[in-house]
């Protein structure tokens, strides 16, 4: 792969935010792809939540996180 792809891969589709993934095991970057595509899947044009549901989810979202 070039290295534009590899870049590409790693921070847009697995949303790494540094390199260090480049010295890891790529299973980690792949579940992360995974996670990714099913969020976009679940989720219509964007994997997030407040597109969809407003800024006031993320906390709510975070507390029920944290609540398991």
């Amino acid at each position: 792969l070039s290295q534009d792809t590899i870049d590409f891969t790693g921070h847009a589709l697995a949303l790494h935010s540094d390199d260090d993934y480049l010295e890891k095991p790529v299973l980690e970057s792949i579940k992360r792809i995974k996670l990714y595509s099913e969020s976009l899947a679940r989720y219509g044009k964007s994997p997030y939540l407040y597109p969809l549901y407003g800024l006031g989810e993320l906390p709510q979202g975070f507390a029920r996180y944290v609540l398991i």
